[in-house]
């Protein structure tokens, strides 16, 4: 995993760029994540100038964005672009400030929040309707048996973050739905239109302010799940904040059904309770690979499935409430 860096004189900078392409260059293959957080100059590479303007593109209350230096975004004139060019780019993007995230498979995401602990963004491919992901900045800390008691005050900073994504993704929902409503109504009350408008946005500012207005921790709401893949297939340790409807185009296969409803999803109460109690989160590797492959079954009413189709048929008709 490379390093964030931190922009310095223009030979420093040079330095870094050299070092981080030396670095990307002998990385095994496997998926890496690296975090644009920031960019003090635009540079002179014409894919340094385009981070900039991604970064401060409209639409991201942070004014930074999650950025993907892979084989589409480094090639020239079209095409896909070379190891060395993947290379090449993210090492120009370092030279001129940046801190640029190497990841093979999540693409632009705009950043939800980020401090100097925590990174949060929406999964890529989310497995349902609502699907993020709270990431850890700390070096070489990439999975659950990784964690030490020491760790527990960072859950909890994990935690508190996921909770408050789940009361805006709720708010963002609700302010769907209202639109749609409102939307309805148009068609057939268009003279009321600006009065129903009004109504919304008096609604919204009070659920704002009604979140703003919590201290203490909520529990976690009904509907949803925090928690961590015991054997996780990206670096870094993250943690899934997901809705436990299981609705998503993404979600195609006995693995993806399996790596969240069953065992193998680690809820972060449970590992904290684990270091608390432990000092450690055991993990059995191989028993945790078991459950992958092991039946699929109803998250809410335990009904077995044959395959995919099947199971999602079910629970598209299912009356039991959601986990």
């Amino acid at each position: 995993m490379a390093a964030l860096l931190a922009a310095g004189s223009s030979a420093a900078e040079a330095a870094a760029g050299r070092a981080a392409a030396a670095a990307v260059a002998v990385a095994p293959p496997r998926p890496v994540m690296l975090i644009l957080v920031g960019i003090p100059g635009a540079g002179k590479s014409t894919f340094a100038q385009s981070l900039v303007q991604r970064s401060r593109a409209p639409g991201s209350s942070t004014g930074m964005r999650w950025v993907s230096v892979n084989q589409d975004t480094a090639a020239k004139g079209g095409g896909r672009g070379s190891r060395e060019q993947c290379i090449g780019a993210a090492a120009a993007a370092l030279t001129a400030g940046a801190s640029v995230v190497v990841d093979r498979h999540r693409g632009d995401q705009v950043i939800l929040h980020v401090d100097d602990d925590l990174v949060a963004i929406r999964d890529k491919y989310p497995k349902a309707r609502s699907h993020l992901l709270v990431i850890s900045r700390e070096e070489d800390l990439d999975s659950v048996s990784h964690l030490a008691p020491r760790h527990l005050p960072l859950l909890g900073r994990m935690r508190a973050l996921a909770l408050d994504l789940v009361r805006r993704e709720q708010q963002r929902r609700q302010d769907q739905q209202q639109q749609q409503e409102q939307q309805q109504q148009q068609q057939e009350q268009q003279q009321e239109h600006e009065q129903e408008q009004q109504g919304h946005e008096q609604r919204r500012e009070q659920a704002q302010e009604a979140a703003g207005a919590e201290t203490e921790p909520a529990p976690i709401p009904s509907g949803w799940a925090l928690g961590f893949h015991s054997v996780p297939s990206l670096l870094r340790l993250h943690l899934h904040v997901i809705s436990t409807d299981m609705d998503s185009p993404a979600l195609k296969n006995k693995k993806h059904w399996n790596s969240f409803c069953t065992p193998f999803f680690l809820p972060i109460d449970a590992a904290m309770r684990q270091l608390e109690g432990d000092g450690r989160v055991a993990v059995d590797a191989e028993a945790a690979e078991a459950l992958l492959k092991g039946p699929l079954r109803c998250n809410r009413c335990g009904a077995a499935a044959t395959n995919m189709p099947a199971l999602k048929a079910h629970i598209s008709a299912c009356a039991a409430p959601l986990p």
